[in-house]
Parts: C-alpha cells; sequence; structure tokens
C-alpha cells in the first residue's frame, strides 16, 4: 500500500505477515512481528519506536485497497499524525449528476472485488473492482440519496472510476455500462450474492461477480459486506470519567452525538464510517464497530480535515475488557 508520493508504506502478507515504514525521513520497511488486528473494525495496532500506530482498513473506487495510518507519538502535548495510504491511484474518472434509480439496489453489492481472467492477459494479477455506495441525508425526514461510484483497475496501479447514472443500467443483478460512457467496448458486471467456503483456512467470500471489460471475460469475489447505520443502534455510545462524550445511533438516518441531534449525514456501508459537520469547517467522522467486551465501539475524529485531527472512542461497555487494551511493541 502506497502513499501519496507512490512510495510503498505497508505490505500485508502470507501467514499474517506485516511490514510497514515509518513517517519519518530515511525511514526503512520493517517486519512488525507482534501487533493485534481487530477482525470487526479492519485495523492494525501496534507500538514501534514509542509511537502508537493505527492502521485502519477499507476501500474506495479510485485508491482500491486504502488505509487511514494514524500515528500517536508518546506524551500527553505530542500531535497525532495521519497520512492516507492506497493500493492504485485514479486514471480517468466519469461523473454524473444524474443519478440511477437503482443506485440504492446496487450499493448492496459493495465490496472490493478481485477478479482474474483465464482467456485474457489485459487482466493483470492483481486487478480489481471496487465497489463504492454511499448516500446522503440532506435533512430530517428526506429519504436517503444514493451514489455507486465503481473503479476498475485491469493492472492493479491504476484505476478507471465510473459514477452510476442515467446512462447504465442495474437490472436484475446486471451492470451495464455501455461503450459511450467509457469510449471503448462496453462493462458488464454479474452480481452473485452467494456464500462460497474458503480452502485451506481461509475466510469464505459472499458475493461473486462476473462479465466482460473490453471484451476480455473476467470472475472475482468479495470478503466484504455493507453494513447499515442502524446495526450498531441500541445503547449509548460512552467513554470512561472524566470524559462527557456520549453517542447514539438512533437510526439510519439519525444520530445525537454530545446531546445534540444531527440528521444530515454521509455514510459509507460497507466501511461502517460516517461523517457530519458539528459546526462549519469542523466535520466529525465517526469509524464504527466492535471491540470484545466493550460491546459496540466508535474511534471519533473531530476536525478530520485540519492538520491538527483530534481522535477519541467510546463504547457501549467503556469499563468492558478489550484487546486493544495492550498494544504490542516491536
Amino acid at each position: 500500500i502506497l502513499d501519496i508520493w507512490e512510495d510503498p508504506i505497508m505490505i500485508i502478507g502470507a501467514e499474517n505477515s506485516l511490514q510497514y515504514k515509518e513517517n519519518k525521513l530515511f525511514a526503512k520497511m520493517v517486519n512488525i512481528d507482534s501487533f493485534i488486528y481487530n477482525m470487526n473494525m479492519y485495523f492494525f495496532s501496534f507500538k514501534l519506536d514509542g509511537d502508537v500506530v493505527k492502521l485502519i482498513m477499507g476501500t474506495s473506487a479510485g485508491g482500491g485497497m486504502v488505509c487511514n495510518n494514524m500515528i500517536v507519538p508518546p506524551g500527553k502535548d505530542a500531535k497525532l499524525q495521519t497520512r492516507m495510504l492506497k493500493t492504485a491511484k485514479t486514471g480517468k474518472k466519469w461523473t454524473s449528476t444524474e443519478l440511477n434509480r437503482n443506485s440504492e439496489a446496487l450499493a448492496n453489492f459493495a465490496g472490493f472485488y478481485r477478479i482474474t481472467s483465464s482467456t485474457s492477459e489485459t487482466i493483470k494479477p492483481g486487478a480489481f473492482i471496487s465497489v463504492e455506495g454511499l448516500y446522503n441525508v440532506a435533512s430530517k425526514g428526506a429519504s436517503p440519496i444514493y451514489t455507486v461510484n465503481i473503479g476498475i483497475s485491469l493492472d492493479s496501479k491504476t484505476s478507471e472510476v465510473y459514477t452510476i447514472d442515467t446512462s447504465m443500467s442495474f437490472e436484475n443483478g446486471k451492470l451495464t455500462i455501455p461503450a459511450t460512457t467509457t469510449g471503448e467496448q462496453e462493462v458488464t458486471i454479474n452480481f452473485t450474492r452467494e456464500y462460497i467456503q474458503g480452502s485451506k483456512g481461509e475466510f469464505g467470500s459472499l458475493v461473486s461477480i462476473s462479465g466482460t471489460i473490453n471484451g476480455a471475460d473476467f470472475k472475482g469475489t468479495t470478503l466484504l459486506n455493507p453494513v447499515p447505520l442502524s446495526a450498531f443502534g441500541g445503547s449509548a455510545l460512552t467513554a470512561l470519567s472524566p470524559s462527557t462524550e456520549k453517542l447514539v445511533i438512533n437510526s439510519d438516518t439519525e444520530i445525537v452525538y454530545n446531546g445534540n441531534t444531527y440528521d444530515t449525514l454521509l455514510y459509507v456501508p460497507v466501511m461502517y464510517i460516517l461523517a457530519f459537520t458539528v459546526v462549519p469547517k469542523n466535520t466529525v467522522v465517526l469509524s464504527l464497530g466492535t471491540d470484545g467486551g466493550k460491546g459496540t465501539a466508535c474511534i471519533v475524529t473531530n476536525d478530520a480535515a485540519s492538520l491538527s485531527p483530534v481522535i477519541t472512542s467510546v463504547f457501549g461497555i467503556p469499563s468492558g475488557k478489550s484487546g486493544q487494551a495492550d498494544v504490542p511493541s516491536n
């Protein structure tokens, strides 16, 4: 996974191996022998040279597999460092304001799909299709407006991104992007929701795809699945005293944060990421999930768009026992 200068920063290898390069001048890639990985929130935690490092994994249409790298130096006055990592860069991009009426149905198949072809050499190792579904809620009582962006990378390095609009069709599980949109041959993707058991201890896949890209046949699978915002509802999420921070998920379109109700939201169901604005220029980003004995969990980033974001965490049971308590050193 690369940084914005396309310099390799981390490598997730076989047999639970992890390599990482610090955010320091002349840093070199090193093996991370001890780490914690939260399988429900997709993030790694470890210590390196005194810093607590968090790698929050995810996907995007343009970047393929992505990572929000948070670095917490020692000392109570130390400033949080963040950087965004990705596996691919965005090449061509087709956008539209005329969203497809079936975008919500397509968003249910959001995920990162590794694709292969037995008939074409144009689909290289590491090629992928990344389906990014999200919705906006503009005001209280308004229905969510879904947007789906699809990134297609045949070489794992550069992706072409399409916003699904009225020039495309999605019917009976089949997406068609016509040649008039791509400027090349049409793209067809068939989505099938089915569980396929993994082999040799590997995890099984949840959705399969097949189709053609520029005449080349392909197939692929994803291990990811969208989760509604309301899945994290129920008990309030809080922190231990003296913190008064409090989060309540009321529904798929409304939350209460620190006593204030927010219903203008942006949510990415496959990433469990929610964004909203508290005051102008202060965007709050919630990374939702679960954490062992602490129950429902959320990493809260205040001033997310600033150079000095503030990170806190709230839990359903803040006093519960967590595997994240003792982050291993390397």
